[in-house]
């Protein structure tokens, strides 16, 4: 099926994202053999990333993010696996900072929130200098979502995963300085005084748990 479906990437704008849709869909349904063929995936829809209009960029950026929760999932339930090779790497580098840079900085809400989101599950899958280096566009980005208050959850979903990324890797010292964390904690507060019950599996119990290791 997956080779069927590679057929249609790369044709219109439409029936590319009817395509990625699907290959979402197969990702969340077999983390596995998704994961497998991660690299020919983004090979065939890295290219066409940059025509894409912002009507159609929240279902670009929600396969996306369907498709790193799959790589996730295969590397936690094979985690002898072999690391992704450099040329998945860079096809994720190269998504992140296309992402970023310019999908981010959309005027629509729903643009921005989908990007957010599929960014919170690409950290830990990019390099840390590569994280380290997009942290002055990537924090605002996620910060500046908590005006539209009814997107919280969805936000900090995306805040704990840059967290836990930034603070709580072995590989180095932790990525955010002082300022970065005062910048958190400032927004953060706020938003835990109009929500009275944060219960420990809250994601906004585990955003705010991060401060404390």
């Amino acid at each position: 099926m997956m080779e069927e479906v590679f057929l249609h990437v790369g044709g219109s704008s439409l029936a590319t994202s009817a395509m990625v849709q699907t290959l979402a869909e197969f990702a969340s349904a077999d983390a596995c053999q998704f994961s497998l063929r991660l690299k020919n995936v983004l090979l065939r829809v890295l290219p066409v990333l940059g025509n894409v209009k912002d009507a159609q960029r929240p279902i670009f950026a929600n396969a996306i993010k369907c498709w790193c929760q799959a790589a996730w999932q295969y590397r936690a339930d094979f985690p002898s696996a072999p690391p992704f090779d450099s040329d998945v790497l860079a096809f994720l580098h190269s998504t992140f900072d296309l992402l970023l840079r310019v999908w981010a900085t959309s005027s629509e809400l729903k643009v921005r929130l989908s990007v957010v989101e599929a960014l919170g599950q690409m950290v830990g899958l990019i390099t840390r200098s590569q994280l380290k280096g997009s942290l002055p566009r990537l924090l605002p980005a996620i910060l500046g979502l908590y005006k539209a208050r009814e997107n919280a959850f969805l936000v900090t979903c995306s805040l704990h995963s840059l967290l836990d990324a930034c603070l709580m890797s072995d590989s180095g010292p932790p990525l955010l300085d002082f300022e970065d964390l005062t910048s958190v904690v400032n927004t953060l507060l706020p938003m835990t005084s109009t929500h009275d019950k944060i219960t420990n599996g809250s994601e906004f119990g585990l955003a705010l748990k991060v401060f404390y290791f």
